[in-house]
Protein backbone atom coordinates (compact mmCIF):
# COMPACT_ATOMS: atom_id res chain seq x y z
CA UNK A 1 0.00 0.00 0.00
CA UNK A 2 0.67 3.48 -0.66
CA UNK A 3 2.08 5.43 2.31
CA UNK A 4 3.63 1.95 4.32
CA UNK A 5 -0.36 1.37 5.59
CA UNK A 6 -1.33 -1.83 5.28
CA UNK A 7 -4.58 -3.25 3.67
CA UNK A 8 -7.70 -2.90 6.24
CA UNK A 9 -11.39 -3.63 6.12
CA UNK A 10 -13.94 -1.73 5.61
CA UNK A 11 -14.68 -1.00 8.98
CA UNK A 12 -10.82 -0.66 9.83
CA UNK A 13 -11.13 1.91 7.63
CA UNK A 14 -13.42 4.17 9.28
CA UNK A 15 -12.29 3.47 12.77
CA UNK A 16 -8.42 4.47 11.55
CA UNK A 17 -10.22 7.48 10.02
CA UNK A 18 -11.49 8.44 13.13
CA UNK A 19 -8.83 8.73 14.45
CA UNK A 20 -6.96 10.10 12.49
CA UNK A 21 -9.38 13.25 12.66
CA UNK A 22 -9.25 13.34 16.27
CA UNK A 23 -5.27 13.49 16.00
CA UNK A 24 -5.70 15.93 13.62
CA UNK A 25 -7.83 18.22 15.59
CA UNK A 26 -5.71 17.35 18.98
CA UNK A 27 -3.15 18.59 16.97
CA UNK A 28 -4.68 22.38 15.49
CA UNK A 29 -6.21 22.83 19.11
CA UNK A 30 -2.59 22.94 21.55
CA UNK A 31 -0.92 25.48 21.82
CA UNK A 32 2.50 26.25 21.06
CA UNK A 33 3.48 25.38 24.64
CA UNK A 34 1.98 22.14 24.87
CA UNK A 35 2.55 18.69 23.54
CA UNK A 36 -0.40 16.21 22.08
CA UNK A 37 -0.64 12.80 22.83
CA UNK A 38 -2.94 10.48 21.51
CA UNK A 39 -3.43 6.33 21.91
CA UNK A 40 -5.43 4.77 19.58
CA UNK A 41 -5.96 1.20 18.24
CA UNK A 42 -4.22 2.21 14.57
CA UNK A 43 -2.48 4.95 15.74
CA UNK A 44 -0.33 6.46 18.64
CA UNK A 45 0.87 10.13 19.22
CA UNK A 46 3.37 10.78 22.04
CA UNK A 47 3.99 14.33 23.53
CA UNK A 48 4.21 15.79 19.95
CA UNK A 49 4.58 19.47 19.79
CA UNK A 50 2.66 21.59 17.09
CA UNK A 51 2.95 24.86 16.34
CA UNK A 52 2.86 27.62 15.01
CA UNK A 53 -0.71 27.85 16.72
CA UNK A 54 -2.63 28.35 14.31
CA UNK A 55 -3.97 32.24 13.70
CA UNK A 56 -7.14 31.23 13.33
CA UNK A 57 -9.69 28.07 13.38
CA UNK A 58 -8.60 25.66 11.18
CA UNK A 59 -12.01 23.65 9.92
CA UNK A 60 -12.15 20.14 9.13
CA UNK A 61 -14.27 18.77 6.05
CA UNK A 62 -15.24 15.37 5.31
CA UNK A 63 -16.65 13.91 1.75
CA UNK A 64 -18.81 11.26 3.45
CA UNK A 65 -21.24 8.96 1.48
CA UNK A 66 -21.60 5.95 4.30
CA UNK A 67 -23.66 6.04 7.42
CA UNK A 68 -20.58 5.34 9.85
CA UNK A 69 -18.81 7.87 7.81
CA UNK A 70 -21.90 10.06 7.90
CA UNK A 71 -22.22 9.80 11.49
CA UNK A 72 -18.18 10.53 12.27
CA UNK A 73 -18.62 13.95 10.41
CA UNK A 74 -21.98 14.77 12.58
CA UNK A 75 -19.21 13.79 15.79
CA UNK A 76 -16.54 15.41 14.43
CA UNK A 77 -16.45 17.63 11.36
CA UNK A 78 -16.95 21.54 10.52
CA UNK A 79 -18.67 20.51 7.27
CA UNK A 80 -19.39 17.95 4.46
CA UNK A 81 -19.10 17.84 1.15
CA UNK A 82 -20.78 16.24 -1.28
CA UNK A 83 -21.33 15.97 -4.89
CA UNK A 84 -24.69 16.34 -6.76
CA UNK A 85 -23.67 13.46 -9.54
CA UNK A 86 -22.92 11.04 -6.45
CA UNK A 87 -25.58 12.48 -4.02
CA UNK A 88 -28.71 13.46 -5.72
CA UNK A 89 -31.29 15.94 -3.84
CA UNK A 90 -33.42 12.43 -2.99
CA UNK A 91 -30.38 11.50 -1.16
CA UNK A 92 -29.43 14.68 0.94
CA UNK A 93 -31.86 14.03 3.61
CA UNK A 94 -30.55 10.51 4.46
CA UNK A 95 -27.06 12.13 4.20
CA UNK A 96 -28.16 15.01 6.57
CA UNK A 97 -30.39 12.19 8.91
CA UNK A 98 -27.09 10.13 9.50
CA UNK A 99 -24.80 13.37 9.76
CA UNK A 100 -27.38 14.95 12.69
CA UNK A 101 -27.55 11.37 14.71
CA UNK A 102 -23.74 11.77 14.86
CA UNK A 103 -23.80 15.12 15.94
CA UNK A 104 -26.84 14.10 18.91
CA UNK A 105 -24.68 11.73 19.95
CA UNK A 106 -21.71 13.92 21.18
CA UNK A 107 -24.25 16.84 22.11
CA UNK A 108 -23.43 18.98 19.06
CA UNK A 109 -25.56 21.35 17.46
CA UNK A 110 -26.96 20.38 13.37
CA UNK A 111 -26.83 23.99 12.63
CA UNK A 112 -23.04 24.07 13.76
CA UNK A 113 -21.77 21.52 10.79
CA UNK A 114 -21.68 23.28 6.93
CA UNK A 115 -23.30 20.92 4.53
CA UNK A 116 -21.57 21.50 0.94
CA UNK A 117 -22.86 20.38 -2.02
CA UNK A 118 -20.41 20.13 -5.27
CA UNK A 119 -22.91 21.47 -8.04
CA UNK A 120 -21.71 19.76 -11.66
CA UNK A 121 -23.75 21.33 -14.25
CA UNK A 122 -24.32 24.16 -17.24
CA UNK A 123 -25.67 27.12 -16.96
CA UNK A 124 -27.19 27.77 -20.42
CA UNK A 125 -26.62 31.35 -21.66
CA UNK A 126 -28.39 30.48 -25.10
CA UNK A 127 -25.27 30.77 -26.71
CA UNK A 128 -26.08 28.84 -30.14
CA UNK A 129 -24.58 24.80 -30.16
CA UNK A 130 -24.17 24.70 -26.51
CA UNK A 131 -27.09 22.18 -25.78
CA UNK A 132 -26.79 19.40 -23.30
CA UNK A 133 -28.00 15.77 -25.26
CA UNK A 134 -28.01 13.47 -22.29
CA UNK A 135 -27.06 14.84 -18.88
CA UNK A 136 -26.43 12.42 -16.40
CA UNK A 137 -28.56 12.15 -13.02
CA UNK A 138 -27.18 15.07 -10.64
CA UNK A 139 -26.15 17.33 -13.31
CA UNK A 140 -28.10 20.49 -13.07
CA UNK A 141 -28.85 22.05 -16.87
CA UNK A 142 -30.90 25.00 -17.05
CA UNK A 143 -30.92 28.72 -17.59
CA UNK A 144 -29.41 31.18 -14.79
CA UNK A 145 -33.49 31.29 -12.95
CA UNK A 146 -33.57 27.54 -12.87
CA UNK A 147 -29.62 27.64 -11.26
CA UNK A 148 -31.16 30.12 -8.57
CA UNK A 149 -34.35 28.00 -8.09
CA UNK A 150 -32.30 24.99 -7.65
CA UNK A 151 -29.42 26.32 -5.05
CA UNK A 152 -32.41 28.20 -3.41
CA UNK A 153 -34.49 24.92 -3.18
CA UNK A 154 -31.59 22.76 -1.69
CA UNK A 155 -30.45 26.33 0.99
CA UNK A 156 -34.27 25.89 1.88
CA UNK A 157 -35.36 21.93 1.92
CA UNK A 158 -32.03 19.91 2.86
CA UNK A 159 -30.13 22.75 4.64
CA UNK A 160 -27.37 22.65 1.63
CA UNK A 161 -25.25 25.78 2.65
CA UNK A 162 -22.36 25.83 0.68
CA UNK A 163 -22.04 25.27 -3.33
CA UNK A 164 -19.14 25.07 -5.25
CA UNK A 165 -19.97 25.31 -9.31
CA UNK A 166 -18.37 23.15 -11.69
CA UNK A 167 -19.14 23.08 -15.28
CA UNK A 168 -19.23 20.17 -17.50
CA UNK A 169 -19.24 21.84 -20.89
CA UNK A 170 -19.62 25.28 -22.96
CA UNK A 171 -17.81 28.35 -21.95
CA UNK A 172 -16.81 27.45 -18.28
CA UNK A 173 -14.61 30.90 -17.53
CA UNK A 174 -17.84 32.73 -18.61
CA UNK A 175 -20.00 30.37 -16.80
CA UNK A 176 -18.31 30.64 -13.86
CA UNK A 177 -18.65 34.85 -14.25
CA UNK A 178 -22.10 34.27 -14.39
CA UNK A 179 -22.01 31.82 -11.27
CA UNK A 180 -20.32 34.55 -9.08
CA UNK A 181 -21.39 37.82 -10.28
CA UNK A 182 -25.50 37.07 -11.24
CA UNK A 183 -26.47 33.68 -9.55
CA UNK A 184 -25.11 34.08 -6.28
CA UNK A 185 -25.86 37.35 -5.62
CA UNK A 186 -29.64 36.57 -6.90
CA UNK A 187 -29.53 33.57 -4.40
CA UNK A 188 -28.44 35.25 -1.76
CA UNK A 189 -31.27 38.13 -2.33
CA UNK A 190 -34.10 35.66 -2.53
CA UNK A 191 -32.58 33.77 0.79
CA UNK A 192 -32.59 37.65 2.45
CA UNK A 193 -36.79 37.64 1.98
Amino acid sequence: MAFGEEKRSARETVDAFEEVVQIIKGLLHASDASTFSFQGSFYQVEKARFGPTPAHRIPIWTGAYGKRMLKLTGRYADGILVTSTYVQPDGLDRINRHIDLGAKEVSRQNHSIRRGYNLLGFIDLGLPGTAIENPEPGQIIGDQQHWIDEIVRFYQDYRQDTFIFWPIAGDETQQIEVFVSDIVPAVKKQLEK
